[in-house]
């Protein structure tokens, strides 16, 4: 069915482009006032850096938004290089908000309609978090919205030649875009492609002309010419250049994501570790994901929103059929796409997932505006003034949630990963190697090496990219790799060992293998540690020294940014937390050697440390503890009987006092437990199973803690009369088993289910306990 005639109340073709205009400044505006000043958390670092030096971003590349990025950074600089960036990003967004407007007014002639519509989704809270810091998926949303918005004009002047002449071969070129930019936009493209040709080899009139079909095609492979940014990209070796791209192969690798494995949106390996760490809870069964995206609708949007999206769907299902079948298309490639959605449900991974969110909100709002104009049009049946229809449901929607999500997003006071990428090179030894893992401290200390100028002398080692050939093969180009290249102990012998061939610093904040301890350990300084020669020692007050002159060179103002309690950057401050408590530890540790009273250097992260309170006053304490039972059980220090005595006392009533402030602090229960079973003064074994007990509930997979604590279970049921302790032992270990069978559905590693035969013995049975 055609739409409707354009009604009186409309704005006439003189004022046709004010909505739209008034619409785009006034989302710019609040995403210019709320836009990260700077990089921004996740993949921005990354892309940041590759948008602005030619380089090649993580698979797929993304070689529109790289194009597009680099043009623009190159032609406007700016003292800070993501900013230029993550207002384009925003940019991206606003104009997806017009043209969802431009989609709903088209179809339902309706303009206000498609005003309330595109500023619903602007002012949505993942839409709005999304387009405040570079990331993919505005782009992505706007590249939706043109697709939306093409079809309707197709379907609307499906009668006029000259419509159906440019539309098709329009929405072929924005279609390419679903291979040169996000694949994930296939979950439309699909539906609107299969529109376009249903409706088009049903047309009244005149068939779609050849000519049309191949202007179609040829618009088609123009949109895929832009794959070629990523191998003349290659080409020149840019200091970021994912795949390393030469060959057809390795293009086709980087296109189809090859190196994340099982084309899950997160490799398995990292969700099993996570299931094991937070139990059944974080396990992304079935379609969790799923119905988490529908349930968090009024969250996002408010509760008006998904009724007139709703009603949207049922009007398009009776005046125009072919969107109707767009939307059933899309719904049903949305919930396929969703079982591929793995991440785990936890706090830090909830922006991962949200961001997956954005496109079908597209959808969904262009839906939400069809509702609207189908409410206005009730209204005025009912003889209510559609200027009043229109208000309130604007009010209800967008409005609202301008103001009820404004502070829930704004990130223009948010230099996190700034700040921390500072922090993090400070006091790094001169042509130190990095051995990283994780994006916050690769895409970090890369933003602020590449776009800042910070310590370029650091170089920076991907220890989760160690297993990819072409990654060890770019590595060898700036430092000696050893010939095991995921060993960490080749690389310390390569590097650090007494007799390195390659004598250089090697940091990093985890080792990924335990091959190195035995021969060498890590001395903290800092976020990061260094790795050193088991057999030397450090003069306690000498370590101090520099550890305190690297805390120094932090801003402290940044250590106290409050972030929303369930933020990644939140979760993410917990290096700072560590890196103060052991600072404190070492402190203690000089004060237990020395004759007297010492007076430290004035540190003013600790200063500020000392006014944290609760759980984050706990973690520094149960840092601090847990540093102290390093000093005695790993020879951090050369202690005698009598010191290690006085140090692990010492711990021990850390650990009491942070427990007496958060009574599941991990580290203060590890701390506790791990003393009581080192010192004899100490033991008491009862008490350490109680402590082992809580360790284990908390982390029902964390063989680490589940070993000695099934050790000590096994040796104490003997004196249990009542059998609560192997009862107890029973239910933890069965627990086990449930995690490993959800963890064997979730990867298909053999050494998953191997684990999982292994640990579904009686534990006496278990060779590792006996």
């Amino acid at each position: 069915m055609a739409p409707a005639p354009r009604r009186p109340l409309e704005m006439s073709p003189r004022t046709q482009f004010v909505a739209p205009a008034v619409l785009f400044l006034g989302l710019m505006s609040i995403y210019a006032a709320t836009a990260c000043r700077t990089v921004g958390p996740g993949d921005s670092g990354e892309l940041t850096t590759a948008l602005s030096t030619w380089g090649v971003a993580h698979a797929p590349g993304f070689p529109l938004l790289s194009l597009i990025g680099n043009l623009v950074s190159h032609a406007v600089r700016a003292s800070e290089p993501a900013l230029i960036l993550n207002l384009l990003n925003a940019a991206f967004a606003a104009l997806a908000c017009v043209v969802v407007a431009d989609a709903v007014r088209v179809i339902t002639a309706s303009r206000a309609a498609g005003f309330i519509a595109g500023l619903a989704l602007g002012t949505s809270r993942v839409f709005w978090l999304q387009a405040l810091a570079l990331e993919v998926f505005s782009l992505n949303a706007l590249m939706a919205a043109l697709l939306i918005d093409l079809l309707c004009r197709f379907l609307a002047g499906r009668s006029d030649p000259r419509s159906v002449a440019w539309t098709l071969p329009a929405a072929a070129l924005v279609a390419s875009t679903a291979v040169t930019h996000h694949l994930t936009l296939g979950v439309i493209a699909l539906p609107v492609a299969a529109a376009f040709v249903f409706i088009a080899v049903r047309l009244p009139a005149d068939p779609v002309p050849r000519r049309t079909w191949l202007e179609a095609a040829l618009a088609l492979l123009a949109g895929l010419a832009v794959l070629l940014y990523v191998p003349v990209a290659a080409h020149f070796h840019p200091t970021l250049n994912w795949g390393d791209v030469h060959d057809g192969a390795s293009f086709m690798r980087l296109l189809m994501r090859r190196d994340f494995g099982s084309g899950t949106l997160m490799s398995p390996g990292i969700v099993v570790n996570q299931v094991l760490m937070n139990g059944e809870g974080a396990a992304p069964n079935g379609l969790r994901h799923f119905w988490s995206f529908w349930t968090n609708l009024p969250r996002d949007f408010g509760w008006l929103f998904p009724i007139t999206a709703a009603l949207g769907c049922a009007w398009t299902a009776r005046h125009t059929r072919p969107l109707f079948a767009m939307a059933a298309g899309f719904a049903a490639l949305l919930a396929l796409f969703f079982t591929r959605v793995n991440t785990p449900f936890l706090p830090v991974f909830d922006r991962v997932t949200e961001a997956f969110f954005v496109l079908p909100h597209v959808v969904l709002a262009f839906l939400a505006g069809c509702g609207v104009a189908w409410l206005m049009d009730l209204g005025e049946r009912a003889r209510l003034h559609r200027a009043l229809t229109g208000g309130l449901l604007a009010l209800g929607t967008g409005f609202v949630m301008l103001f009820a999500n404004w502070s829930r997003v704004d990130e223009h006071d948010n230099r996190f990963v700034r700040d921390f990428g500072a922090h993090l090179v400070a006091g790094m030894p001169p042509r130190s190697i990095f051995l990283s893992t994780g994006e916050l401290f690769s895409n970090s200390l890369l933003y602020s090496q590449q776009l800042v100028g910070y310590r370029r002398d650091v170089s920076i080692v991907d220890q989760d990219l160690l297993t990819l050939d072409w990654y060890v093969h770019q590595t060898r180009g700036r430092v000696s790799v050893p010939g095991d290249p995921g060993s960490s102990l080749a690389w310390l012998d390569q590097h650090a060992g007494h007799s390195a061939p390659d004598p250089r610093p090697v940091l990093a904040v985890q080792l990924l293998d335990g091959s190195y301890a035995p021969s060498y350990r890590l001395q903290p300084l800092g976020i990061w540690s260094i790795a050193i020669p088991r057999d030397q020692q450090t003069d306690p007050r000498d370590w101090e020294r520099e550890y305190s002159g690297i805390i120094r060179q932090w801003n402290p103002a940044s250590l106290d940014r409050q972030y929303a309690p369930d933020s990644w950057e939140a979760s993410e401050q917990i290096f700072y937390t560590y890196a103060i408590g052991q600072l404190e530890g070492l402190r203690d540790v000089v004060q237990a050697f020395a004759s007297g009273p010492v007076v430290f250097t004035p540190v003013p992260a600790l200063d500020h440390a000392a006014h944290w309170t609760r759980s984050r006053r706990a973690d520094v304490l149960g840092f601090r503890s847990d540093f102290l039972r390093i000093c005695v059980s790993d020879s951090l220090v050369r202690v005698t009987n009598g010191d290690a005595r006085q140090i692990a006392a010492q711990a021990m009533s850390l650990a009491d006092s942070t427990l007496a402030i958060d009574a599941g602090n991990i580290q203060a229960l590890h701390a506790k437990a791990a003393l009581m079973a080192l010192r004899p003064e100490l033991a008491d074994s009862a008490a350490e199973l109680s402590i082992r007990q809580r360790i284990v509930e908390r982390r029902p997979g964390d063989f680490g803690e589940l070993m000695p604590y099934f050790r000590l279970a096994l040796s104490l049921q003997a004196r249990d009369a009542s059998g609560s302790i192997r009862q107890r032992a029973d239910a933890v270990h069965q627990r086990l088993i449930r995690i490993l069978r959800i963890c064997a559905k979730l990867d298909p590693e053999p050494q998953v289910q191997r684990s999982l035969t292994y640990w579904s013995q009686p534990l006496e049975m278990i060779p590792s306990l006996r």
